[in-house]
């Protein structure tokens, strides 16, 4: 569990992404596809890997779905607190 200042202060740092990320999408900027490049260890590799063969999609679309579940965990007001 985190305590008040690092809660306060992740809280702070969510708004000025959220302020930053209007001020792109006013630009035009904001449904540009982003690469993401992640180092993780071996064994969630293979898993990723094992999971996109079975559903026989890509690794980047298992990805994607793992993201939108842990996403949905925290809800839209939470992770956009000045909206969409």
């Amino acid at each position: 569990m985190m305590n008040k200042s690092t809660t306060r202060r992740n809280a702070q740092q969510l708004l000025e992404y959220a302020h930053n990320q209007l001020e792109d999408a006013s630009g035009g900027q904001a449904k540009q596809l982003k690469k993401m490049t992640i180092n993780i260890d071996w064994s969630y590799h293979d898993v990723v890997k094992r999971m996109a063969i079975l559903e026989g999609v890509s690794k980047t679309e298992v990805m994607r779905r793992a993201i939108n579940l842990y996403s949905d965990a925290f809800g839209d007001d939470l992770l956009y607190p000045l909206g969409q």
